[in-house]
């Protein structure tokens, strides 16, 4: 069962981090690939890393709607006349209005996404004529399932309500999309103070491959901007730029003299979201000894927080920073090299407090930075033959801070070079201009990792041996009932050498014969999470090479509730770092996992009860007074908080 115990006082943290960890984790996974955050490649998405699943633990919870994966952007195929040697597929598309009646058959276009188990194949960017709508769908019978995204009618951009998610492809191979309009999204600008409508408002895009936990846009993003010199209210259907409704859209909004402030916005939603913005103060920095800090950021921080509030370049002969639109209160400065999550090399830091409608003036003293030794380094790669796989690559993955801001991790391919033993396969790999230090050595597939030293003058004869394959039929079951649950949240990886606590997790495959779950591992210890959203989680280590290869586990039913907040009928997100704190009025219930998402909190609680929670104060609202939840056994309540502006 769960082996760790996390504190609840980490929670906080761990939700503040939540998001760019995952975002960091997009950037270095060997097949880079995160839940809706893949890069560009056709080969299966890596699931998303949860945490452990134990008493007071969280786990990331995927986005509400399924997001078409970049995978399958970086080659979209345009659809092809019909022939007689494909498969074809076809169907209707019938288009909705807000109210749900059906309008005229519509002209326009949407994105087909196949599957091969779980390979994305590249896309196909379907024209419907009249709400018709055919193609040809070579190699059919290989494909496992199919999912509708990016539904195009004329300048409208309808959401997707039938099929939702990935279904098979239909036995007569007639597929109906049903796609409604939105309602209109209005983003309304007010004072905090006063709740007046404001005017020269500036709307901008957040940066998709930035960090997410940003407030500020910083000073270069006239390139995202969406609309300037706007005034409240904004209806955002109107400004002339395409915006998603397949997931939340991220953006940032400010006004002149007023305080920037990160937003998401649910357009598949739509109504009208309220923004109070506090008026503004401004800063000036002076940098002095930067001229060798090459790779470096300036960094300004709240008290207490790990997560950047806003990020600057450290340039080149620059020594004096202006930021404006900061909202009062204390600032830390930092520069540093290498990413903030998890350890960057700081050269620098001070002090500062922001006042509204003044500007502050600060020097920051950057330190130089220490010389990088930088040298090669490589070794070879035992794996059997049993793996079926004639290549491999590997990943250095640098555990210490980052001297010159370089990547913290890389990848490099494997050459075969044959090898004595018939039953084994030899590869070499090596790197060269690396950072003397501690690295992670990791293979993806295989996945396996393993904790070595690159010492002054480098070293080219590391050794990593792959063991053997072993397989692992898993049951899961539902303990009261001895049902099968089936669910995407069965997770594992090998148990880590000590010293590395980046984990990469793997999601267990459904086995072909429709019951249970699959898993081959490299033979020896493997750690397993189990987080479905309808029992408590399970954790628990298990030892392949002592030949178990059959395991069943049995979960407790789960009992919580979901936390939404709206204003009138409008979603509004919960701020950052945010995590709800149940107390049970009515017996010795706990919190025992979160599923994050943008607009709600799915909570589970150890048993029914009666339980309270403290909930935020956002700017522009009144203080809610604490939700009390009444929680069945076997049932997850629904809490829905109405917001009260503080001004009407």
């Amino acid at each position: 069962m769960g082996r760790a115990k996390l504190a609840l006082g980490l929670l906080t943290l761990l939700a503040a981090v939540a998001a760019t960890a995952l975002w960091l984790l997009a950037r270095r996974a060997p097949d880079g690939a995160i839940a809706h955050r893949e890069v560009a490649e056709h080969r299966a998405p890596r699931a998303e890393a949860p945490l452990e699943p134990v008493a007071s633990a969280t786990d990331a919870a995927p986005a509400a709607r399924e997001t078409l994966p970049l995978a399958a952007e970086a080659a979209p195929a345009p659809a092809q006349p019909l022939d007689a040697s494909a498969t074809a597929l076809r169907g209707r598309l019938i288009l909705l209005d807000v109210g749900g009646a059906e309008l005229p058959p519509p002209d326009g276009s949407f994105t087909l996404l196949p599957r091969r188990g779980k390979q994305f194949i590249p896309q196909l960017v379907l024209e419907v004529h009249a709400g018709v709508w055919s193609t040809p769908l070579a190699d059919a019978d290989s494909i496992t399932g199919i999912s509708v995204h990016s539904v195009r009618c004329g300048t409208r951009r309808p959401i997707v309500v039938e099929p939702v998610g990935v279904i098979p492809i239909p036995p007569q191979r007639e597929l109906v999309i049903r796609a409604q309009l939105p309602r209109e999204t209005i983003l309304r600008v007010v004072d905090a103070a006063t709740g007046t409508d404001l005017s020269a408002i500036a709307l901008v895009a957040a940066d998709t491959t930035g960090d997410p936990n940003l407030e500020h846009p910083g000073n270069d993003h006239a390139a995202r901007g969406v609309g300037t010199e706007l005034r409240s209210p904004i209806r955002l259907g109107e400004l002339g730029v395409p915006l998603p409704t397949e997931y939340p859209w991220r953006a940032f909004v400010g006004a002149r003299d007023y305080a920037w402030q990160a937003l998401q916005i649910d357009l598949a939603a739509g109504g009208e979201r309220r923004v109070a913005l506090p008026r503004a103060g401004e800063l000036e920095l002076t940098v002095l000894g930067a001229g060798n800090a090459a790779n470096s950021v300036i960094r300004a921080r709240r008290p207490g927080s790990l997560v950047p509030h806003v990020e600057l370049p450290l340039q080149a002969g620059v020594t004096t920073y202006a930021l404006a639109g900061l909202a009062p209160g204390p600032l830390s400065l930092h520069v540093e090299i290498g990413d903030w999550l998890p350890k960057p090399n700081e050269l620098g830091r001070v002090d500062t407090e922001i006042r509204a409608s003044e500007r502050a003036h600060a020097t920051l003293e950057v330190r130089a930075a220490a010389p990088v030794e930088k040298v090669n380094a490589g070794g070879r790669v035992l794996l059997p033959t049993a793996w079926q796989k004639n290549r491999v690559d590997v990943a250095l993955e640098l555990l210490d801070a980052p001297l010159d801001g370089a990547k913290t991790r890389r990848h490099y391919q494997c050459t075969p070079v044959g090898s004595a033993e018939s039953d084994v396969l030899e590869l070499r790999w090596a790197a060269r201009d690396v950072q003397v230090g501690r690295y992670a050595l990791a293979l993806a597939d295989p996945p396996l990792r393993a904790l070595i030293e690159v010492p002054p003058g480098g070293r080219e004869d590391f050794e990593l041996v792959v063991p053997p394959p072993a397989e692992l039929h898993l049951l899961v079951l539902d303990a009261a009932t001895g049902e099968e649950i089936v669910t995407d949240r069965v997770n594992w990886n090998v148990r880590l050498p000590a010293g590395i606590d980046h984990r990469d997790f793997e999601n267990a495959r459904r086995d072909p014969s429709g019951r249970g779950y699959r898993i081959r591992a490299p033979e020896g210890a493997i750690q397993l999470y189990i987080a479905p959203p309808t029992h408590l989680p399970h954790s628990e280590d298990l030892d392949l090479a002592s030949g178990v290869c059959e395991h069943t586990v049995r979960l407790e039913p789960g009992c919580g509730f979901a936390l939404r907040m709206l204003d009138g009928a409008t979603p509004i997100p919960f701020p950052p770092g945010w995590l709800p704190e149940p107390k049970c009025a009515s017996g010795t219930g706990k919190l025992r996992q979160v599923q994050f998402g943008e607009f709600d909190q799915r909570v589970m609680v150890s048993e029914p009860g009666t339980y309270e929670v403290e909930l935020p104060k956002l700017a522009g609202y009144k203080q809610p007074t604490a939700a009390r939840i009444e929680v069945a056994a076997r049932q997850f309540a629904e809490a829905v908080i109405q917001l009260e502006r503080e001004n009407p």
